[in-house]
């Protein structure tokens, strides 16, 4: 399991993809703040099945994000579970 959260101040809608072994395959859309600019909670979860020496990576594909010391964002993975079995399948 997957998830990225953060505060950020935003000034247009935000893209931001989700990839795995260089290939999106998911994309979070955050609206444009009506306001123009507005100070926005951002967060996310998801689940993939993993390989062994799969990779992913988050990407701004289209935003304007500003993060600093007041200001981050997360990214965080968790294993779930994993499944080996000793015994052949017929």
């Amino acid at each position: 399991m997957f998830s990225y959260s953060g505060h950020a101040y935003k000034s247009t809608h935000s893209v931001i993809g989700i990839y795995l072994n260089e290939v999106r395959n998911l994309y979070i859309y955050d609206r444009e703040p009506s306001s123009g600019q507005i100070h926005a909670n951002i967060g996310y979860v998801w689940t993939f099945v993993l390989q062994v020496n799969d990779k992913v990576h988050l990407q701004i594909d289209s935003a304007k994000l500003y993060v600093d010391d007041d200001q981050r964002f997360f990214f965080n993975g968790w294993l779930l579970n994993t499944v080996w079995s000793q015994y052949k399948s017929y």
